[in-house]
């Protein structure tokens, strides 16, 4: 039923919310029996035990946000299909993300990716300031995104008190992501891909019954005008490129060369070097499950043409009607977002920036913290609000893409100097990052000083914001990069090559048949072997790790000693235990030892040959849609 005057106050409505509610609650505790919460690899890795439909689907929903339906409908409501790019695009690196960058980050035994980048040039300072920087990142960009999105959904469509509205979806969100960790967050993300994926087909469908085929739809779209239109001026017409990803290259938006190398840049930065997408992949069984993930994630990226885009289209044909049709498939974007920020922020937190500062941090006292970040990322939320309400929300997913290009393109050309090129040192990488978001943050500046003026009104801006296109500036900002990182590692000190054992794709782990008899002479020639390949754990005693069982998931510390079975099992204790899990004392946190790391990169050749027929059957299909809709 359609809500009156965008009100929920009817039953059926709120009966939809209720049940969808009911079912994400349901998910979540479920998911928190099925893990172990107990130690730090389970909460912020899920023990490594998800499907590839889990990782694939959990992909997915974590990328798309309630920013995607409210940005990038609006988007092509405004000016057309174009930035669909930026979705297509996404297929490439998603499937470089299972086939080249996840067996390197494995290989190194990594909870986050800065931590990757520390053990890969050997120092810390890289670290923290990529950790500082993706906290920033996401609380500055995707956090206040997804809120904004969020709020002015619930704001339309239900009528309620913003405030309220978010705090009730905050509250539900927060409690099976603090309780439940990475586990949780990934089935219910997986339940809400279908929740999405389904309603957004149900509004497609309802809205091309109105206006007919898709002819139909571009001839009327082109007749539509926006409600108040200036006298002589083509201002609220629709472009007559609308319908074409590739536009004019010397145009003011979305020039077709700025965008493909920007979204290629920008995409594999997002998706090969963001620690909320890549935590996804990391949770995966085996390479196999990895890269099956990947596919699944790179074929539903296709879908926003379909699910979004054609919406936003036909919005401007039938606006304001259909609604309530989005609801459900809102609030699951929303959700889907919040707890992915929230558990990787956590990580981020906790496994970069906590233990730098507390290096004997039981496990106990880890997940203690992680829980605590996320109740202090709901708070900021909340306080995020006022803020975000009197922002400006036209053309959202161009602002997103526009700090991406001046933010992430950099980072991602660091990884890849860094896991493809030997000679790479920390002092390279620093100063390439620092001399590209210098000129990024720069620019930002002067977009935010200088904002664009309303159609039909002479330009006033500094000259580099309208003659060199941020799409343009993006690309500039990912070639200097590794330029700079080049030059200054030619005249600094990297790693001997001795030690980069693991940490390169040259140098990575890989699967042999001799991994099947590692691990027999028990657990400490796995423990001894990963030592000489990753170098000296933090808080690592071979003494004490030698003495554990020989099918122990992770070496413990001798501290991890406690007498469970002793222990008095009072009605607070259980009930602790059902919310928090046991928590583990012990202070060793190894991701993964050498025998589990080869076993990990095995696979079937049938299978190996099966998922490369799948990726490369994805990149024909994306490849003809771009030549469709050239």
């Amino acid at each position: 039923m359609a809500a009156k005057e965008g009100r929920i106050d009817n039953w059926a409505d709120i009966l939809v919310l209720v049940v969808y509610f009911a079912a994400i609650l349901a998910i979540g505790l479920w998911s928190m029996r099925r893990s172990n919460r107990g130690n730090v690899k389970s909460y912020f890795l899920a023990g490594h035990s998800m499907p590839w439909i889990t990782v694939g689907a959990s992909l997915f929903s974590s990328n798309i946000g309630s920013e995607h339906f409210v940005g990038l409908a609006g988007s092509a409501a405004s000016s057309g299909i174009a930035n669909i790019t930026f979705e297509w695009m996404s297929t490439f690196p998603i499937l470089l993300l299972g086939w080249y960058f996840l067996p390197v980050y494995i290989s190194a035994g990594v909870y986050t990716l800065p931590e990757y980048m520390e053990k890969r040039l050997g120092g810390n300072k890289i670290r923290i300031y990529l950790s500082c920087l993706s906290l920033l990142l996401a609380i500055v960009t995707k956090l206040a995104v997804s809120m904004f999105a969020g709020s002015l959904f619930l704001q339309m469509a239900t009528g309620w008190n913003m405030y309220l509205s978010v705090t009730i979806l905050l509250t539900i969100t927060g409690l099976y992501t603090i309780l439940g960790g990475l586990t949780a967050v990934m089935y219910t993300d997986t339940f809400q891909t279908v929740v999405m994926t389904i309603g957004a087909f149900v509004l497609l469908g309802v809205g091309m019954y109105k206006v007919g085929n898709l002819e139909n739809l571009e001839r009327r779209y082109m007749n539509s005008s926006a409600t108040i239109q200036l006298i002589n001026s083509t201002c609220g017409l629709p472009r007559q490129d609308a319908f074409h990803v590739f536009l004019d290259p010397a145009g003011n938006v979305q020039p077709w060369p700025g965008l493909i190398i920007s979204a290629s840049l920008i995409c594999l930065a997002y998706w090969c070097c963001d620690q909320i997408i890549v935590q996804r992949s990391l949770a995966a069984k085996n390479v196999e499950h990895a890269k099956g993930g990947s596919i699944l994630a790179a074929s539903l990226k296709i879908l926003p043409l379909f699910l979004m885009v054609i919406p936003g289209l036909i919005s401007r044909v039938l606006f304001p009607g259909l609604r309530g049709f989005l609801m459900a498939v809102i609030l699951s974007a929303i959700m889907s977002s919040l707890t992915s920020i929230f558990n990787s922020s956590s990580t981020l937190f906790t496994m970069d920036l906590w233990r730098r500062f507390r290096p004997l941090s039981t496990q106990r006292e880890l997940l203690i913290v992680g829980r605590i970040v996320i109740l202090v990322m709901c708070g900021l939320s909340i306080v995020w609000l006022p803020l975000i309400k009197g922002s400006q929300g036209g053309q959202l997913f161009n602002y997103i893409n526009m700090v991406q290009a001046n933010i992430m393109s950099p980072v991602g050309a660091a990884f890849v100097m860094a896991m493809f090129w030997t000679k790479t040192t920390e002092w390279g990488v620093i100063g390439g990052l620092i001399i590209a978001h210098t000129c990024g943050v720069i620019r930002l500046v002067l977009e935010f000083v200088y904002p664009a003026p309303p159609c039909g009104e002479p330009e006033t801006r500094p000259a580099v914001l309208y003659k060199v296109h941020f799409l343009y500036f993006g690309t500039l900002l990912a070639f200097i990069t590794p330029l700079a990182i080049v030059i200054i590692s030619m005249v600094t000190t990297g790693r001997p090559k001795e030690q980069l054992e693991g940490i390169t794709w040259w140098t990575r782990v890989k699967y042999s048949k001799t991994s099947e008899q590692l691990g027999e002479n028990g657990v400490s020639t796995d423990v001894e072997n990963e030592i000489k390949l990753n170098g000296k754990h933090e808080n690592l005693n071979l003494q004490d790790t030698n003495k554990m069982e020989p099918n122990s998931d992770e070496a413990r510390g001798h501290e991890d000693l406690p007498q469970k079975q002793n222990e008095k099992k009072t009605c607070k204790n259980k009930l602790l235990v059902f919310l928090f899990g046991m928590p583990d004392k012990g202070r060793e946190i190894v991701v993964m030892t050498l025998h589990q790391k080869q076993i990990f990169m095995r696979e079937q050749p049938k299978v190996k040959k099966l998922l490369n027929a799948c990726a490369i059957f994805v990149i024909g299909a994306v490849m003809f849609l771009f030549g469709y809709f050239a």
